[in-house]
């Protein structure tokens, strides 16, 4: 592994484990939010204000509203008023919603970047191993071509060519001689 992939792989796993601290960090302050929101919304009995609002709410229409002082303009801005505190209402647990699909989005990727890392690692690691047996097997293959030029081969036919020097200096001696 050469030292700018190992650097590189040092950087990804960084970023991986500061991906993964920031999302659990939203995932924190999410809650926390969450938990003022709702804190908000329940009155001082505990009791849901919204459901507060819709009981008073509903025994308002049924008294005579002129008797509380409100003219119709009123009650339209005060009932827009509402229609708009719902929507935003709404809105915000969209917004909360997709940071929940956003915090898991990103703990999904933090774990890939991580895997990925692995299999880089790995695949380093096995072309390693076969760069050494290739080199191993180099030295191998020259050993045995050594080997095979000073083996039995060789020998063998030098020894033979020998043989039949000395044989044809025997037959010739024995020609003069005889």
């Amino acid at each position: 592994m050469n030292f700018a992939h190992f650097l590189i792989i040092l950087w990804q796993r960084s970023l991986a484990t500061d991906l993964q601290n920031l999302s659990m960090e939203l995932r924190k302050k999410q809650s926390t939010y969450l938990q003022r929101l709702r804190q908000q919304k329940e009155g001082p009995d505990g009791m849901d204000l919204e459901m507060n609002l819709n009981r008073n709410h509903s025994r308002m229409e049924d008294d005579e509203l002129d008797e509380m002082g409100f003219n119709e303009h009123q009650m339209a801005k005060l009932k827009k008023s509402e229609a708009f505190t719902a929507e935003r209402e709404r809105e915000i647990q969209q917004v909360v919603e997709s940071v929940n699909e956003l915090a898991q989005i990103m703990k999904d990727l933090s774990v890939l970047v991580i895997d990925q890392g692995t299999i880089v690692d790995r695949i380093d690691y096995n072309i390693q191993n076969v760069a050494a047996s290739v080199e191993e097997g180099l030295k191998q293959l020259q050993k045995a071509e050594r080997t095979q030029k000073k083996g039995g081969m060789v020998m063998c036919a030098t020894v033979l060519i020998i043989m039949c020097f000395i044989m044809l200096v025997l037959l010739i001696i024995k020609e003069i001689f005889l």
